[in-house]
C-alpha cells in the first residue's frame, strides 16, 4: 500500500478517468495500474484498496459502494484535490485535520449512490468504528499508549495513532493476539464505565507512609492495590517526601529601600556608589546606614575616595566590580552576609508613634482621691414600733 509521509494514500501518476457515461480510463486499467504498484493483491478489486490484511471485524463504506465507476470517479476527484494541496504546499496541513479517503467517516445520511466524495474525504472520522475493531485495537502494546494495561482499555480519537496502527497492521508478518485484545484492549463496556465513574468519586488519590515519611499521587481512575500504585508513583517520581528543616540562617536585611540600577548603552548593568556600599557591606563586613531626608547610606569607616575607585575602576560593570570586591583580601576575612533585602519602612515605627493620641490618664481608685475622697459610714437601721415585732428588728450594714 503506497502513502506518502503525511499518512494519506498517495494516488498513482497517470492520470484516472473521471466520467462515469465514458470513462476515459476504465476500472479494470486502474486495477491493473494498482496491483502493478502492490496497492492491490490477486484478484482483488476496488473496494479492497484499503483493505490491510486484518479486517475480517469491519464493514467500511468503502467497501459497500455499489458502483466501481463511482470508486473510479472518487478516486479521480482524490487524485485531482491532492495534487492542489501538494503543490499548494498544505498537505500536513490536510493531513492533521484528518482529511483523506482511506478513513471511516460519520455518514448521516445512509450510504450509497448518493453519497459525496467530500464526505468520505472531510467528515468527521468514525472513531468509534475503529475503537471497537478488533484488529486496530490489538495495536495498542505496539503504540505508546501508556505504561500499565489500563491504558489499552480506554477509546482513542487519536489521528496520529490511527495511522500507526495502520502502519503496523500492513506489515506482513503482524499477527492479531485475538485472545489479548478481547481481555485486555477493548474499550470499557458502558456498564464498566460507569462503574469505573462511580470508583474514581472515592478513589484516594494521595497517600502518606509514616515509615518512610513520603506522599505518594495516584491518578484518581487507578483501581489497583495500594502498594503497586505506590511503587509505580515513586518510580514516576509522583511524590513527595518530608524533610529534616535546616538550620536557621541569617537573614541580611538593612533599612532603606533597594538602590536604583543602571545600565550602559549596552544594556549591560554599571555599578553606582549606592551598590558599591552595599557591596562594602555584604563582603567586607561595614555597617551601614540609611538617612531618610537625604535618601543615601552611609558607611562607617570608609572615606568617599574608596568608593570612588570603584566607580572608576575599569568598564565598572556591576558584576566586575562585585566579583573583584567579593575576592580581595580584606573579604577573605569576613563572612559574606548573603543576599541583601530592603526594608524600606524601618523609620515608620517611628513615625507612627509620634502620630498616635495621647495616652489617657491613668485611672485612681475613688478611696485615695485628695478632692473627693468616699467616705464610709455604718449606720443602724431599727424596725418602727408600729409594725409587728420579728425575730431581727435591727439591721446593720454599710453605706
Amino acid at each position: 500500500m503506497s502513502y506518502d509521509q503525511h499518512g494519506n494514500w498517495l494516488p498513482p501518476t497517470e492520470i484516472i478517468g473521471s466520467d462515469l457515461e465514458d470513462i476515459s480510463w476504465h476500472e479494470h486499467d486502474l486495477i491493473k495500474v494498482l496491483k502493478e504498484r502492490g496497492d492491490l493483491q490477486g484478484k482483488e478489486s476496488l473496494k479492497d484498496l484499503f483493505e490491510l490484511g486484518h479486517d475480517s471485524w469491519e464493514l467500511t463504506d468503502w467497501e459497500n459502494w455499489p458502483s466501481g465507476g463511482q470508486q473510479v470517479s472518487f478516486l479521480h476527484q482524490y487524485q485531482e484535490e491532492y495534487n492542489a494541496k501538494k503543490a499548494a504546499g498544505t498537505l500536513q496541513q490536510a493531513a492533521d485535520e484528518g482529511w483523506g479517503l482511506q478513513f471511516q467517516r460519520v455518514i448521516e445520511e445512509p450510504w450509497g449512490q448518493d453519497m459525496t466524495y467530500e464526505a468520505y474525504t472531510s467528515n468527521e472520522i468514525d472513531f468509534a468504528h475503529y475503537n471497537n475493531n478488533l484488529a486496530y485495537r490489538s495495536t495498542l502494546n505496539k503504540l505508546d499508549v501508556g505504561n500499565d494495561l489500563r491504558s489499552f482499555r480506554f477509546k482513542s480519537s487519536n489521528i496520529g495513532k490511527l495511522r500507526e496502527a495502520r502502519d503496523i497492521l500492513s506489515q506482513e508478518d503482524y499477527i492479531v493476539d485475538e485472545v489479548w485484545t478481547r481481555n485486555n484492549a477493548m474499550p470499557y463496556t458502558n456498564r464498566e464505565q460507569e462503574q469505573l465513574d462511580h470508583f474514581a468519586r472515592f478513589n484516594q488519590t494521595r497517600y502518606f507512609n509514616p515509615k518512610t515519611g513520603i506522599t505518594t499521587y495516584f491518578d484518581r481512575s487507578d483501581s489497583r492495590s495500594l502498594d503497586i500504585k505506590e511503587k509505580e508513583a515513586i518510580q514516576a517520581g509522583n511524590f513527595t517526601q518530608l524533610q529534616e528543616p535546616g538550620s536557621p540562617q541569617l537573614l541580611n536585611v538593612i533599612s532603606g529601600p533597594p538602590p536604583e540600577a543602571s545600565y550602559n548603552a549596552d544594556g549591560v548593568r554599571v555599578a553606582t556608589k549606592e551598590d558599591i556600599k552595599l557591596m562594602y557591606q555584604r563582603y567586607l563586613g561595614r555597617d551601614i546606614t540609611y538617612d531618610y531626608d537625604t535618601k543615601t547610606r552611609d558607611l562607617a569607616g570608609v572615606d568617599d575616595a574608596g568608593i570612588d575607585y570603584w566607580y572608576n575602576h575599569g568598564e565598572n560593570t556591576y558584576s566586575e566590580v562585585e566579583s573583584q570586591i567579593a575576592a580581595s583580601l580584606e573579604a577573605q576575612g569576613n563572612i559574606d552576609r548573603g543576599r541583601t533585602f530592603f526594608n524600606p519602612n524601618s523609620s515608620k515605627e517611628s513615625d507612627n508613634r509620634d502620630n498616635l493620641a495621647p495616652e489617657p490618664e491613668k485611672l485612681v481608685s475613688p478611696f485615695t482621691k485628695s478632692d473627693n475622697p468616699l467616705t464610709i459610714n455604718r449606720t443602724k437601721i431599727t424596725r418602727p414600733d408600729y409594725l409587728p415585732k420579728a425575730d431581727y428588728d435591727t439591721i446593720e450594714g454599710v453605706v
